[in-house]
């Protein structure tokens, strides 16, 4: 996946590792198990997830699996199941088709208005707060004055506080939207689980895409 979207690692590129102990561990793990253990957990992995999406029959298996693991009281409807599905896997394509037809714009203007009162609100607070320390101030100041164009030199290596109301105005692009969902090819197959599979690579590769991109913060 990292040859296809032609990114490069070097043995230097920085990474984050949420848990150090983990992998420290896994490796004593990995060369004391059996490579049939392997295989067995591989299968089942694969089986497990795409078994939802196949026959009836491994979904009625998965189900009862869960049933007794889990607690899980019923399979969900067939509609319920395919609208979660794009909603975790084209999240902002649902999400357009949401705002289009239900959300109230006029709603999301009065959130608005009403973050930037408190926000205003409490920059008067900090400004006027005696136990703070000037350092302190300018800190918390300039992550509030985000929404506010009050624009100083050190304000931009802060993370400022951002206010996301109702949906992300990007979605409303046609070509903003199109572009994110560029890996993605149209879905011409009638096989669910071809269009599960073309849903997970495209996904998948624009995550990988990410590992070189600068956040949206910092390339304000």
């Amino acid at each position: 996946m990292v040859a296809i979207t032609n990114i490069s690692l070097s043995p230097e590129t920085e990474i984050l590792v949420n848990d150090d102990v983990y992998y420290s561990k896994l490796g004593k793990v990995l060369l004391s198990t059996p490579k049939r253990v392997f295989g067995n957990y591989i299968a089942w992995r694969l089986i497990e997830y795409f078994g939802k999406y196949s026959s009836e029959s491994l979904r009625n298996c998965r189900f009862q699996f869960e049933k007794i693991t889990s607690g899980l009281k019923g399979i969900s409807n067939r509609w319920e199941f395919c609208f979660d599905l794009l909603a975790s896997k084209l999240p902002h394509l649902i999400g357009r088709l949401y705002v289009d037809n239900y959300f109230n714009e006029m709603a999301k203007k009065d959130v608005q208005n009403l973050v930037f009162e408190i926000k205003k609100q409490l920059r008067l607070k900090i400004a006027n707060s005696v136990w703070i320390d000037e350092k302190t101030r300018f800190q918390a100041l300039s992550k509030l004055n985000y929404d506010f164009s009050i624009q100083t030199n050190e304000n931009s290596q802060l993370h400022q506080m951002l206010a996301v109301v109702g949906y992300q105005s990007w979605i409303k692009n046609d070509t903003q939207l199109e572009a994110y969902y560029f890996e993605l090819d149209q879905i011409r197959s009638s096989n669910f689980l071809d269009a599960v599979l073309e849903m997970d690579r495209a996904n998948t590769l624009r995550e990988f895409r990410k590992l070189q991109q600068l956040s949206a913060r910092e390339t304000k």
